[in-house]
């Protein structure tokens, strides 16, 4: 039988992504301070190639762009942050993360700046920020639907089209992807082609020059929650296949759109949040506990070979009555960092670490956030307002709980309006 202690304990170490000690003109306001498993397993081979390419990603960088703003708003408003140039992109890895800031006043404070601004950062897993490039408030995206693996470009929501944002340059275009759809994402591996999500909720892919190439499932999604990343599909690390969270429930699909098996579902309202390593994804499900249903993780198996394998139990969060469950989960190094959920509409999200024999235990009373970004000495977290605060903060945590930095706003204004792990499946 499998254990969670194999988990725990297989995991690889993460390359950290160091920085240099050169700034930007920019004021402070910026506090400083793998594998799950391995098994012997035939996979099925889907039947197209994955992304993978031998010549470079050049697809990400269509004929029209435009080129970044170079307007600023007040620099008291701005954190202490690194030009573009100074990324180290060779580093930027899934210890990553891309924030979109904003200087936007917030509902309790009336003061206004002169020249509102949302600016995208590239953050370090140290939390030292990076200015990609910014835009005036009414030209601003206001959302992030994914990151390329690389780090090197991301899809943006902005209005009713997407926005490609290429983060070396930062010049933005527009994709080849039709008008008829509201969610995006890059291919894996390599980001090489896009997928779209069709207003019908039909998953769609389309190559780089904007082609289609395969209808891949329908997507249902349960609008009554907003507790959590709700992924229409999970690309396999091969990018042979992919998970779709589709109307029959999680099933194993090639890159082609052929049905390969539906995944086992050990609950209620399975929903596959992330690929765990090659074989196993993690799930989440609602499980019954003493009169009520909780949310709860497990590893299960995309081969159908093995039972599915529990991460969380229903006690460990049904015990206490405004807990409503476990409902993400990150590789940090060594250790797994999960994401909990306190009270329906409380925007409320502690952060816990797994401890071998223990169980999830609470990172601290003010540890809390949605689970952005791992590595092997801090994990990211985007915390936002709650019960009735109007704010927005990318937080690193070292694995104990130590804030070590933030990026946010001064009192009265918003700070961080969205966030996405470099690499992260794509999310609404």
């Amino acid at each position: 039988m499998r254990r969670l202690a194999a988990v725990l304990s297989a995991l690889t170490l993460l390359a950290v992504a160091c920085s240099d000690d050169s700034t930007s003109t920019t004021q402070a306001s910026v506090t400083t301070g793998a594998s799950a498993t391995t098994r012997t397993a035939t996979t099925q081979t889907a039947t197209a190639q994955a992304d993978t390419t031998t010549t470079p990603v050049t697809t990400t960088t269509p004929a029209t762009t435009t080129a970044p703003t170079t307007t600023v708003p007040q620099p008291d408003l701005l954190p202490d942050a690194r030009s573009r140039q100074e990324v180290p992109w060779g580093d930027v890895d899934q210890s990553w993360a891309l924030a979109l800031y904003s200087t936007v006043a917030g509902y309790s404070d009336l003061v206004q700046v002169d020249e509102e601004m949302v600016i995208a950062y590239l953050v370090a897993p140290d939390g030292s920020p990076y200015e990609i490039t910014s835009w005036p408030q009414s030209e601003a995206p206001f959302g992030i639907y994914d990151v390329r693996p690389d780090g090197q470009a991301a899809l943006l929501a902005a209005g009713s089209d997407p926005v490609l944002l290429d983060l070396t340059t930062g010049a933005t275009s527009q994709p080849p992807i039709p008008d008829d759809t509201m969610l995006f994402g890059f291919t894996r591996p390599t980001g090489r082609d896009y997928l779209a999500l069709t207003f019908d909720s039909v998953i769609e892919m389309f190559s780089g020059g904007g082609n289609h190439m395969a209808t891949l499932g329908e997507f249902i999604e349960e609008e009554d929650f907003h507790f959590g990343p709700q992924r229409p599909w999970v690309f396999a690390p091969t990018g042979l296949s992919l998970v779709v969270n589709g109307l029959g429930g999680p099933a194993h699909v090639s890159n082609q759109g052929n049905h390969l098996r539906d995944l086992e579902t050990p609950g209620e309202l399975c929903h596959v949040l992330a690929w765990w390593n090659d074989i196993d994804v993690l799930m989440r499900c609602l499980t019954p506990y003493e009169g009520r249903n909780v949310f709860t993780l497990w590893l299960v198996d995309s081969e159908g070979m093995y039972g599915p394998m529990q991460v969380t139990t229903a006690a460990d969060a049904g015990s206490d009555p405004i807990m409503e469950g476990f409902i993400n989960a990150v590789q940090g190094g060594n250790r797994l960092f999960i994401q909990g959920f306190v009270a329906a509409g409380s925007g409320w999200y502690p952060i816990y670490r797994m401890e071998q024999g223990v169980g999830p235990v609470a990172l601290g009373n003010e540890v809390a956030g949605q689970l952005i970004a791992a590595g092997p000495s801090t994990v990211t977290a985007h915390r936002l307002g709650c019960c009735g605060e109007i704010y927005g903060a990318l937080i690193t945590y070292d694995h104990d709980g130590n804030e070590i930095a933030r990026l946010d706003a001064p009192e009265g204004y918003f700070g961080v309006v969205a966030a996405h792990g470099v690499g992260a499946p794509a999310v609404p």
